[in-house]
């Protein structure tokens, strides 16, 4: 599958016109966002603390990096995940991006610890708002990287770990791998994006019997 990937999903497509395409996404560099202490590059030369990004044979493979909490997300996380993302679309070399996770889980949605219950959460929830008012921050990345992604789902995949899931083109589950929108076991309503992903996939009634059983 991989092999038809590579070489049917970028072959035809020229790198003026891959410039071009990328230059009307109009995506903001992560190095904008105001809460993320990033150091400057992409790709393998970035010293990433959260993810691990490599590049063989034209893929490119994220993988999220923090194993001890499933690989739930944190602030630095993303910023991390969609700077890897940016690298291997700008990247002429890579032709598909494959995303997976570390040890037994894939992504467990977001580190409640660190983004709700952290001293400075509320000085980071109204940064990270500005930024996606402002149009710096976007969460579902995925979905403006035109080259074909493959979300390889080694375990759980639950809240925005999923919405990662919905975000790429390929989804392939081990045994392992379970997915589900959990937010109604604590009064919480998921992201619109990935839901609206989730209905066009598997319809309305099962997406919602998704949303609203916490299953």
């Amino acid at each position: 599958m991989i092999d038809n990937l590579l070489k049917y999903g970028l072959a035809a497509i020229s790198s003026k016109q891959k410039q071009k395409r990328a230059a009307n996404l109009k995506i903001p560099s992560v190095s904008q966002q105001p809460y993320f202490d990033i150091k400057k590059g992409g790709g393998q030369e970035m010293n990433y603390e959260t993810i691990i990004y490599e590049k063989e044979k034209g893929i490119a493979t994220l993988t999220f990096n923090r194993p001890h909490v499933m690989n739930a997300g944190n602030y630095q996380m993303g910023a991390e995940a969609r700077a890897a993302v940016e690298a291997a679309r700008d990247d002429d070399e890579v032709r598909v991006l494959i995303v997976t996770g570390a040890g037994r889980g894939f992504h467990a949605g977001d580190d409640v610890g660190e983004i709700f219950l952290a001293e400075d959460r509320e000085k980071r929830r109204a940064e990270r708002k500005l930024a996606q008012v402002k149009g710096i921050e976007r969460p579902l990345y995925l979905q403006e990287f035109y080259k074909p992604s493959i979300a390889a789902v080694n375990g759980p995949a639950v809240g925005l770990g999923l919405d990662v899931t919905l975000s790429c083109d390929v989804r392939l589950a081990s045994e392992n791998a379970k997915f589900g929108y959990f937010y109604v076991r604590r009064g919480l309503v998921g992201g619109a994006s990935g839901v609206m992903i989730l209905t066009h996939l598997i319809g309305i009634s099962r997406a919602l019997e998704m949303m609203l059983s916490g299953e």
